[in-house]
C-alpha cells in the first residue's frame, strides 16, 4: 500500500485534474446547449454565464491539481535521494578492517 507512494499521488493528481475538467467541459456543453430566456437588456442568457462558470471552474480544478503532482515529484525524488548511496559511505566501509593481532 505504502510502496511507490510518489507515483501514487503524481497518478491521483492526473486523475483529479482530468476528471474535474472533463466534468466542467462535459457541464458547460450542457448549458451552452440549453435553452434559457433572454433577458431584455442583455444578448446572452442565465445559462451562457453557468456555462463560462464552468469552464473557468473546470481550468481552475486542472491548474490546481499542479501542486499536488508537485508533491509527488518530491516525494519520488527524497525517495530515490534516500536509496542512493553516496561515495563516502563506500570509502568508510573500505577503511574499516579487521585488524589481527598475533598470539604472543
Amino acid at each position: 500500500m505504502f510502496k511507490d507512494v510518489g507515483k501514487g499521488i503524481m497518478r491521483l493528481a492526473k486523475i483529479e485534474g482530468w476528471t474535474t475538467f472533463i466534468f466542467c467541459v462535459i457541464l458547460a456543453i450542457y448549458f451552452l446547449t440549453d435553452k434559457g430566456g433572454y433577458h431584455s437588456w442583455s444578448f446572452y442568457t442565465d445559462n451562457d454565464i453557468y456555462a463560462l462558470y464552468c469552464i473557468i471552474l473546470g481550468l481552475c480544478g486542472f491548474v490546481s491539481a499542479w501542486p499536488l503532482y508537485g508533491l509527488g515529484q518530491i516525494v519520488d525524488d527524497v525517495h530515490a535521494m534516500r536509496n542512493k548511496v553516496s561515495p563516502e559511505k563506500e570509502e568508510k566501509k573500505e577503511v574499516k578492517q579487521e585488524v589481527v593481532l598475533p598470539e604472543l
